[in-house]
């Protein structure tokens, strides 16, 4: 009896603990996410088409290999208006993405993304974008600020 008696406590506590690194909370980690920046330049005036609405959001399509539609947004940044894509990319890979423009205007970008780290659990790899390609489109890179303007007619 006096053993039944001692092993319950030890059994009750036991059963209290849990697996952190199935159960990690990450409610309260916010994780940095690489961002490319991409605006639309027109070739004679150096006007950003996005900030005189020449362009809106509805007007610019950009799918991925697969034709997956990738998601984006228009942000205002120090750069002025740009579209921004959020790179959530989880491994050392290439980004192939087509870039379509009210039906009319179509090039292609090619974004090298290169695992820098291991990461933690709650935001995954560290990464960085290694190299950026754009054809079809007359266009500038800056790789540093992941920017890319391309310039339209």
């Amino acid at each position: 009896m006096f053993k039944s008696l001692f092993l319950i406590p030890i059994f009750i506590f036991l059963l209290q603990c849990e697996n952190d690194s199935v159960s990690e909370d990450c409610s309260a980690v916010t994780c940095y996410v690489e961002t490319l920046h991409l605006q639309l330049i027109d070739q004679n005036s150096n006007e950003n088409l996005l900030e005189n609405d020449t362009y809106i959001q509805d007007d610019i399509v950009i799918t991925d290999n697969n034709s997956n539609t990738i998601p984006f947004s228009i942000v205002s940044s120090s750069f002025g208006e740009a579209i921004q894509i959020l790179l959530t990319s989880t491994r050392t890979e290439l980004l192939n993405y087509t870039f379509t423009i009210k039906n009319k205007t179509t090039f292609n970008s090619t974004i090298s993304i290169e695992k820098t780290g291991e990461g933690n659990f709650c935001c995954g790899i560290q990464k960085e974008v290694t190299s950026i390609t754009v054809t079809g489109i007359e266009n500038e890179i800056n790789l540093s600020k992941k920017t890319i303007m391309v310039f339209l007619e």
